[in-house]
């Protein structure tokens, strides 16, 4: 039950305005249906939490054909308790938006998707590659207790070679994740779709945002994304049909100057919001009402098949599929830059992963 995870949210309704977003959010307590809601809100730290729901319930209303639940605030914060509480939640069949401080609770969010019976997939936006400092997360998001991998792949996005150390990069490049470095993402943004289509769940540390942008976070840079480019990629992640969580982490409400850092993460959850809105329903796939070409690669004994979704515009790619008897083919998230690479005889680097990977 979920009453024994949170505590309501306590958010005046004279905040906003009957047209605002707040005006259509379901507060939840012990009486509320959540079955009913498709978003859900939660916060793992009360202050930055709330200071996020207060701008965005100020925003302006998105048309959704589902509701949105406030669930309210986590009764504790440690690593176990929020691990238990988001499973619960993601079980349910609910779209996960986790507002939180500590970056630690990122290892919270994906270890809630453990016991399924897959590997999940997972991005994350962080200005940081760190497999061995004090506030790393990440070495016990990618392996268990017993060293054995926790996850089936990795994006990791938007990171800044002065704070990553060459170690760790080769580390997980050696695993072939998809490791994307700030210049590249802001150079060709759209390219970063087809890698956050493939993942089950995001974590956003704002610390990839730059300090100018987001100054309360927990570890301010002069270089990073602009908001902009963040809500962009939190869009495709509500875009994403199968993605079923989003986390926000790293911020600091103490910090906070005019409430700007509280403002920016609100935005990005807005535009999250409004991109499971705009779910186009051809995830997973099925290659009705898809576009099929086919494309002559050399190192291919037999000609590579692209498909490309009339109601979306997306792309994928076919591989053959070994490992499944049930399934022969998988089908690969993909983007035009690629199939047009394809068309003049190379293929990226991603693609080439990907076959290694899943044929």
């Amino acid at each position: 039950m979920l009453e024994n995870w949170v505590n309501p949210s306590v958010i005046a309704k004279e905040s906003f305005t009957e047209k605002s977003f707040g005006s259509s959010i379901i507060f939840f307590d012990k009486n509320t249906d959540t079955l009913d809601a498709k978003i859900a809100l939660l916060g793992v730290d009360k202050a930055e939490a709330d200071a996020v729901r207060k701008q965005l319930f100020s925003y302006s209303n998105i048309k959704l054909s589902h509701n949105v639940t406030d669930l309210g605030n986590l009764k504790k914060n440690d690593i176990d308790f929020v691990t238990m509480a988001l499973k619960e939640i993601i079980d349910s069949g609910m779209i996960l938006i986790v507002l939180g401080s500590s970056v630690l609770n990122i290892e919270s969010q994906f270890k809630a998707y453990y016991e399924k019976n897959r590997l999940p997939n997972i991005a994350i936006i962080d200005a940081q590659l760190d497999l061995d400092g004090e506030k790393s997360y990440l070495k016990n998001v990618l392996w268990d207790k017993n060293k054995q991998k926790a996850i089936g792949h990795l994006s990791m996005l938007a990171t800044q070679g002065h704070l990553v150390d060459q170690d760790d990069w080769d580390t997980l490049e050696f695993q072939d994740f998809d490791l994307v470095r700030l210049g590249k993402v802001r150079n060709s943004i759209e390219e970063c779709e087809p890698l956050i289509r493939e993942v089950d769940g995001l974590a956003f540390n704002i610390s990839a945002i730059r300090q100018s942008e987001a100054p309360a976070q927990t570890l301010p840079m002069p270089s990073g994304l602009f908001i902009e480019e963040a809500c962009q990629l939190v869009r495709y992640a509500g875009i994403n049909e199968r993605l079923s969580s989003v986390g926000f982490y790293g911020f600091e409400q103490k910090h906070d100057v005019a409430d700007q850092t509280a403002k920016c993460i609100a935005l990005m959850a807005w535009y999250f919001i409004d991109g499971v809105a705009s779910r186009k329903n051809d995830y997973p796939i099925s290659t009705t009402e898809m576009v099929e070409y086919i494309v002559e690669v050399k190192g291919f004994t037999l000609p590579l098949t692209f498909w490309k979704s009339n109601k979306s515009g997306r792309w994928w790619i076919q591989i053959p599929n070994s490992k499944s008897k049930k399934e022969q083919n998988y089908l690969f998230s993909c983007s035009y830059k690629d199939y047009k690479e394809a068309c003049s005889g190379e293929l990226p680097e991603r693609i080439w992963n990907g076959f290694k990977r899943l044929s």
